[in-house]
């Protein structure tokens, strides 16, 4: 319990405190979306949209935060000159993230389908959350390989904006976002892309946390 105290006070920031604000903009939005005249009436397909595509800045400002303080100079080399298991090290603060993240989708999820409608949760879950853990370990792995959080931060809202405004124009059957697109059968296809790509990012941020990275010595 200690453990994860520490845990928990060296990655709050004020990102965490914007994920928790844009958690409840959205759920304010979503509950209020056809009585501010957003839609005539919410659908199904308004809800996959707004949480695939607003929803996934949550993890960027999350996991930008995971590793931010050991990222200080100081305080880099002082970690990296430790005999701990700095694996392990990754894999905990990777679940802290993964629970807030998970803790912000399913009790929001949670309050909208009871309150606004019911929510398959399967099919939603595949379409709406794994952009946004492709979009968490892209931050993750670029925080730790250019041992910059700001470049963490950079790096994924670039490739959310170029995904959000060209509507799959460049990257088609592969786009990050698929709620506005008719996607046939590609949708299991596009999404298991993303969830290897994920895995991949945490496979090699472990590895950087394992190894270290240029400067720490």
């Amino acid at each position: 319990m200690l453990r994860l105290r520490l845990h928990i006070k060296l990655v709050w920031s004020g990102m965490m405190g914007a994920a928790a604000a844009l958690t409840a903009v959205i759920l304010l939005i979503t509950l209020n979306l056809d009585n501010w005249k957003f839609v005539s009436e919410i659908e199904l397909v308004h809800l996959i949209g707004l949480y695939e595509i607003a929803f996934s800045l949550i993890p960027v400002f999350i996991f930008s935060q995971l590793f931010a303080e050991e990222l200080e100079e100081d305080i880099f080399k002082w970690l990296f000159s430790l005999p701990l298991n700095r694996v392990k090290l990754g894999l905990e603060r990777w679940l802290l993230g993964m629970a807030i993240l998970l803790g912000s989708y399913y009790g929001s999820l949670a309050v909208i389908h009871f309150t606004v409608m019911n929510i398959p949760w399967a099919s939603f879950t595949t379409e709406a959350l794994i952009p946004s853990l492709w979009l968490g370990h892209l931050t993750l792995l670029c925080t730790l390989l250019f041992r910059d959080y700001r470049v963490g931060l950079a790096v994924p809202l670039v490739h959310w904006t170029i995904e959000s405004l060209s509507h799959g124009v460049m990257t088609k059957q592969w786009s990050l976002f698929m709620a506005t697109m008719p996607v046939g059968d590609h949708l299991t296809a596009n999404r298991l892309l993303y969830v290897v790509l994920s895995a991949a990012a945490l496979g090699l941020s472990l590895l950087i946390l394992k190894r270290g990275v240029k400067g720490a010595a």
